[in-house]
């Protein structure tokens, strides 16, 4: 072979090289980008990663679209585009349709789905106990309210009979148990040096942004004892009175507490305990037996403080998501209710700081069906 068809033929080489290369980069690219074949990115992944590129579209002064379409990988592409036309869309769950056809009571249920917020901020103590699987989940899609049936303390039961008895019933009773939508709003802000980040990069920031606002938003109200107060619901703990705390100290007292809250929720069907997570971490050092039982971290509960409750007893419901982005606002920062107004409060122009701002709106709702179902010791000693 002559040395110019050698030549020839290593260039041959190198341009199969460099293409193989491209190639491979793009792989990676959509590797990143979660898309690999045959397997979608979870909705959580596809709702942040719309969010992110509307901001970064924002930043680069260009059309959404186009953005898009210039910096993904085609098929991601048309997954952003599809989810930022319409978020909800992908959060949607086939289910079994309600068989009851009054209104009011189990009819709207037929639409029920994963919630934005059970994806958004899965370490929430909202999300984890919305995905146990005793917890009846909600949909307020088109929906104002839901009205449960409920039971009281003397649950209704039957017994053994002998022929020509009658069947022995407990005193109980049914009662409504309203589940009704409350709006829920987060606002979270960039500066244009954020937004420039690389995709990958900035995709995580807003992830962890958005998980840590809307959980701290949630869960603080969520677990609490306070009664409702204008559009805040009240929390899963308002009325219920605490258990005294044990006398007891290390794993012995550990073991009366736990089995004290468990004995006051007598035959539930999903029993949970929540907490701080040092508090788990002390039970689990002290006691390991404490690792056999359901156990979420709440970091919105006091420091010496532990619930339990039976998430076969709670419904948890969830409306549509709303995202917006803007850097013309004037933020009011402060942390007051009602919010005073601007001329008066403390602001922030996100223009004037070359920012921007996200805003999630969505509605929430919880309520435990029956009475007797939640409980908590506010000042465990170990």
């Amino acid at each position: 072979m002559s040395d110019d068809a050698e030549i020839l033929d290593l260039r041959r080489k190198v341009e199969h090289a460099k293409s193989i290369g491209i190639s491979a980069q793009r792989q990676i690219a959509g590797l990143r980008q979660g898309n690999r074949q045959g397997r979608s990115p979870d909705p959580a992944t596809q709702i942040i990663r719309a969010m992110a590129a509307s901001l970064k579209a924002r930043v680069a002064k260009q059309d959404f679209t186009a953005y898009v379409l210039s910096n993904y990988p085609e098929a991601v592409a048309k997954a952003v585009l599809e989810t930022a036309a319409n978020p909800n869309g992908i959060l949607k769950a086939a289910t079994s349709p309600a068989q009851t056809s009054v209104a009011g009571w189990a009819a709207e249920l037929a639409d029920t789905t994963i919630g934005p917020i059970a994806f958004l901020a899965p370490q929430s103590a909202f999300s984890q106990l919305a995905r146990r699987p005793g917890t009846l989940r909600l949909s307020f899609t088109g929906n104002a309210g839901v009205t449960l049936p409920a039971t009281t303390a003397g649950d209704l039961a039957g017994g053994f009979l002998g022929e020509g008895q009658s069947i022995p019933v407990r005193k109980g009773r049914l009662v409504a148990a309203a589940a009704n939508p409350s709006r829920i709003g987060v606002i979270s802000t960039y500066t244009r040096e954020m937004a420039k980040a690389s995709g990958e990069s900035f995709e995580n920031l807003v992830k962890s942004v958005t998980a840590s606002d809307i959980q701290a938003v949630v869960d603080a109200v969520m677990l609490s004892a306070n009664a409702a107060a204008g559009a805040t619901p009240a929390g899963l703990l308002y009325s219920v009175a605490p258990l005294p705390a044990s006398a007891e100290t290390g794993a012995a007292a550990i073991a009366v507490d736990l089995g004290a809250l468990a004995a006051a929720i007598p035959g539930a069907g999903d029993l949970v305990f929540l907490s701080r997570e040092e508090v788990r971490v002390r039970a689990l050092v002290a006691a390991p037996g404490a690792a056999l039982v359901p156990w979420i971290t709440a970091p919105s509960l006091a420091e010496n403080q532990i619930v339990a409750l039976d998430a076969a007893a709670l419904a948890i419901g969830e409306g549509d998501l709303e995202y917006s982005i803007t850097e013309e606002a004037l933020i009011v920062t402060e942390d007051s209710e009602p919010i005073a107004e601007p001329l008066t409060a403390e602001t922030q122009s996100l223009w004037q700081v070359a920012a921007f701002g996200l805003r999630l709106l969505t509605d929430v709702s919880w309520a435990m069906r029956g009475t007797g179902r939640i409980c908590f010791i506010e000042e465990i000693g170990w």
